[in-house]
């Protein structure tokens, strides 16, 4: 009971030999034993909820309220922070999804996620997030204006290369818009 108590939800494995106690053990262990499941699934519902609240279903990536938690923890954990925010917009991704279908929009979604996520994963400390419809934000401290420009240009070559492959029909992919923050 103590150790249940404390979440620990031990089985008695060695049974007492009189009939009394033995009942209470096994009762014990019946309870430790539905406690744990219990728990269990509760770790799994709030892990579950955490996800819906701060990941985007379609992308993986942060959402605007993970992006927006991150972005005022950063702006007032240190004053003298500097680094690089890029914006990117899939470019006239309201009539791509007329067009093609919302199927064939979370793919793109996912594939513009996807790519992002590569380009800056060797990059160390980042902030990355889809912040709705077709809109993603990456902020990336203590970075310098190169390694911005270089990234900027890498996510853009890549985002071209998605015509190549067959998800966009037009050379326009996005909008990109790169700011140094000190």
């Amino acid at each position: 009971a103590y150790a249940i108590c404390n979440q620990d939800f031990m089985i008695q494995e060695k049974l007492p030999w009189t009939i009394d106690l033995r009942q209470v053990v096994e009762a014990m262990n019946t309870m430790s034993s539905r406690l744990k499941n219990i728990f269990e699934e509760q770790v799994k519902v709030s892990e579950s909820l955490r996800q819906q609240a701060f990941q985007s279903p379609v992308t993986g990536l942060g959402n605007r309220r993970y992006f927006d938690m991150q972005f005022q923890f950063m702006t007032q954990q240190a004053s003298d922070q500097s680094g690089f925010m890029l914006l990117l917009e899939l470019y006239d991704f309201k009539n791509f999804n007329d067009k093609y279908g919302y199927e064939k929009g979370d793919e793109l979604l996912k594939a513009a996620a996807h790519l992002l996520s590569e380009n800056t994963e060797k990059q160390g400390q980042k902030i990355l997030a889809h912040l709705g419809g077709a809109d993603f934000a990456l902020i990336m401290p203590n970075k310098t204006d190169e390694l911005a420009k270089e990234i900027a240009d890498k996510i853009l070559k890549a985002l071209i290369g998605l015509n190549t492959q067959g998800l966009l029909q037009e050379s326009n992919v996005a909008h990109i818009g790169l700011t140094l923050f000190q």
